[in-house]
């Protein structure tokens, strides 16, 4: 069948008049200033014909904290540091729950932003720079005596609703998101040998959940619930991370295996972390191998990558693998946005310098565990119900602190709704 050139097709759709699009904030509605521990509540509307739009949620609020009398460093990006853990709820169900949120979210910003769309962002997201200091956009410097300091940020939401690939009826459930705010001697440290923070007086307020909507009239809404398959139910995609934290004993060498029991129908990509116990908490990564031994992964019995990425002739190689865990297997490594270069890569056994606050170490390790890309249910492969092993060789030499692991596992999840029943399943 032949079709006109689209260069030259001239036919518009048009839309029914009926449907608009409507801006909406969601103010934390279990109070206005929190600290320490605090989980802050956002109830999103229930409105009926109401349709999410996932790319439009973000969380604005300000920052206050108290200086000491040294610098310190607010690490990883502000706007997201301060949480420790996100969760969905819906209709009193957990649905989603990211552990080291702060962490895990800041890594992926990371990595999916380069050093020039920081500093573009650095506004929102609460970094600073000082001209002609490119590199110093991965956090944000607290002068030492200069009182509070008040810090304005926003910052996309990364859950389960955000990350959808189509719109979702928000009428499916009641939808509550928890952020819960973490402590500041976990996200920042003093900016001279990264030791201990003397920060004070932590915490977060003015919070707003702000969102879009399509709203659409009755028949509308009815046509587009009647997409139902022979049980009833509409399935909308999304994906979310889980991120489970283990250690590494200092003085370790030679070849270890990290168990995880994480069990998930469809993995999309494993990734992890390496964090020092001692310094800069989750959110400086190292090379614990200390350039010499190799990382792979065993799932339900198979190894990934198929050859462990080998950090003894081919380290290099670590920072596109793991790309292609965070940005897919089409991405061409010039098209992967990231702001990981040569001054991010520090071995753990490498003494602190203050540039480290400023170029924070990002050594990053991950794999793409999907059978193929694209918009297919369950595209990932599935644990089987058994532990899966991070197993790393340690060759280059004995640690020489104690490392935090923090393994991330980014998983397709499935909502399951039924129109008729009006219930809302999370399938993972």
């Amino acid at each position: 069948m032949s079709v006109l050139p689209k260069q030259v097709n001239y036919q518009v759709d048009s839309l029914p008049p009926s449907i608009r699009q409507s801006s909406y904030i969601s103010r934390s509605s279990n109070g206005s200033s929190f600290s320490s521990n605090q989980q802050v509540q956002f109830n999103l509307i229930q409105n009926r014909g109401a349709y999410l739009v996932p790319e439009s949620m973000y969380v604005s609020l300000r920052l206050r904290v108290t200086a000491g009398v040294a610098d310190n460093t607010i690490l990883g990006i502000p706007a997201v540091s301060w949480c420790s853990r996100l969760d969905l709820m819906a209709n009193s169900s957990s649905i989603e729950t990211v552990n080291t949120y702060g962490a895990v979210t800041s890594a992926l910003l990371h990595s999916k932003l380069s050093t020039s769309q920081k500093m573009g962002l650095s506004k929102p997201f609460g970094l600073e720079f000082t001209a002609g200091n490119a590199n110093a956009v991965d956090s944000r410097v607290i002068t030492a005596d200069s009182g509070e300091n008040i810090i304005e940020v926003c910052v996309p939401v990364n859950c389960l609703l955000s990350n959808a690939t189509r719109y979702i009826p928000l009428d499916a459930a009641q939808f509550i998101l928890y952020m819960t705010v973490d402590d500041i001697a976990n996200f920042a440290c003093l900016s001279a040998d990264g030791g201990v923070t003397t920060l004070t007086n932590f915490s977060v307020d003015a919070l707003e959940l702000k969102y879009k909507c399509v709203t659409m009239d009755a028949a509308t809404d009815a046509l587009v619930k009647s997409q139902v398959d022979a049980a009833g139910d509409i399935y909308f995609k999304s994906e979310s991370y889980q991120s489970t934290i283990a250690n590494i004993a200092a003085a370790t060498s030679g070849s270890i295996s990290i168990p995880f029991a994480n069990s998930l129908t469809s993995i999309k990509s494993l990734w992890c972390m390496f964090c020092k116990s001692s310094e800069m908490r989750n959110f400086a990564s190292f090379n614990v191998t200390q350039g010499a031994g190799s990382i792979v992964w065993e799932v339900a019995g198979t190894n990934y990558p198929q050859q462990a990425i080998d950090l003894t002739n081919h380290e290099s190689d670590s920072v596109l693998e793991f790309l292609e865990a965070v940005h897919g297997i089409n991405t061409s490594p010039e098209a992967a946005n990231c702001s990981l270069s040569v001054n991010n890569f520090y071995s753990s056994t490498q003494a602190f310098a203050t540039a480290q606050t400023k170029d924070l170490p990002k050594a990053y390790f991950g794999v793409n565990c999907e059978r193929l890309s694209g918009s297919y249910m369950m595209s990932g492969i599935s644990s089987q119900n058994s532990n899966i092993a991070l197993r790393v060789s340690i060759d280059g030499g004995a640690t020489n602190t104690s490392v935090n692991v923090i393994q991330v596992f980014n998983h397709d999840v499935l909502l399951k709704y039924n129109p008729a029943l009006n219930q809302l399943v999370a399938l993972k």
